[in-house]
């Protein structure tokens, strides 16, 4: 059969099995380059695929380059696409528009993921979340969301999907409705935040809104329900008048992180991030260069405050050995001056 209307059949039941619409996008630029590689071998029928074109594939991807970027690929980003061409394999086995199982060419090793670059330490998230005007309306607003993604490690579309029904004082908790991988879950809800949300229910939000129809929980400057662009530009503008790095996703990592670092259950987090994946949650518990640096300088015997406290001495034979050098030095360049002299003269 056809391989574009094969993968118009498989994208088709990605819906109906419930896949999110940037991940359906996603598996689509991944068949993309796959075909891309099958049209070299004039391969347009799924009934001409064959092993060596597999095996191939594995090279080929290996020298594809990122456009924004200009690099190559990551190792998530191959493991990404190689995943989503075994499921298509498989999804053409099931079908029988292929006899022979060339899935297991394609097996990837699982890595590790590697920890965030841009958790903020707690000084820096205080004076992230300190940073909005609370005395105005929009800025109010803005307060509002960092405290929410900060104290519930939400996901940046989350945010913008929030309903004002999804928020349940009585019950301490926000309902995340289809968030990734179309799974809802409860997120419990602290005091701190709470208070504010009530605020800003009762107070901000019926003034930015623009018509009592709108459902969405946060409110962007046209009145209308806020977009996930909406929310980048807001972090943006915070992070260029601060000078710190963040982004929306930098509060979630942040949020798994400082919860670990105080005690909280992996499990607990990983139900609270929506992980399907334990390993998912797993990279936040690795341990910060920070943290190292704490620890070397509280418990060496060499980083002692008593020991920091006595005056360094040098061996006198150390000092008089750089005093000639500099002497030495110093010759060595009266010498270079007067020959360039003598040179220029001639």
């Amino acid at each position: 059969m056809e391989i574009e209307l094969v993968k118009s059949a498989f994208l088709d039941a990605a819906k109906i099995d419930h896949f999110a619409e940037a991940s359906i996008k996603q598996k689509n630029y991944h068949l993309t380059i796959f075909f891309t590689h099958l049209k070299k071998y004039e391969v347009i029928d799924t009934s001409r695929i064959e092993k060596k074109h597999i095996e191939e594939f594995l090279d080929y991807i290996q020298s594809l380059l990122n456009k924004q970027t200009g690099k190559p690929f990551t190792y998530s980003t191959k493991y990404s696409i190689c995943l989503t061409v075994r499921l298509f394999l498989e999804y053409c086995i099931k079908n029988e528009y292929i006899f022979t199982d060339y899935t297991a060419l394609l097996e990837m090793e699982w890595k590790r993921k590697r920890l965030p670059d841009n958790i903020l330490t707690e000084s820096k998230i205080r004076k992230v979340l300190k940073a909005p005007n609370e005395y105005s309306y929009r800025g109010f607003r803005d307060k509002v969301l960092f405290e929410l993604m900060y104290n519930t490690g939400l996901r940046r579309r989350e945010v913008t999907n929030l309903e004002i029904y999804d928020i349940n004082f009585e019950e301490h908790t926000i309902f995340i409705k289809q968030g990734k991988g179309r799974k809802d879950r409860l997120v419990p809800m602290g005091e701190y935040l709470e208070k504010y949300l009530k605020e800003y229910l009762e107070k901000v939000r019926p003034v930015l809104v623009k018509t009592i129809a709108e459902t969405k929980l946060f409110i962007n400057a046209k009145g209308e329900a806020m977009r996930a662009g909406n929310l980048n530009t807001i972090t943006l503008k915070y992070s260029k008048r601060l000078k710190i790095k963040f982004n929306c996703h930098t509060f979630r990592h942040s949020f798994a992180t400082h919860m670990l670092k105080h005690g909280a259950g992996l499990l607990y987090i990983q139900q609270i991030l929506g992980h399907s994946d334990p390993r998912s949650t797993e990279i936040y518990t690795r341990v910060y260069p920070t943290d190292l640096k704490e620890i070397i300088l509280k418990y060496h015997p060499r980083n002692t405050k008593k020991l920091a406290e006595e005056e360094i001495k040098l061996p006198t034979k150390w000092k008089n050995t750089q005093i000639e050098l500099y002497k030495r030095r110093i010759k060595e360049k009266l010498k270079d001056q007067e020959t360039e002299e003598k040179e220029n003269l001639q």
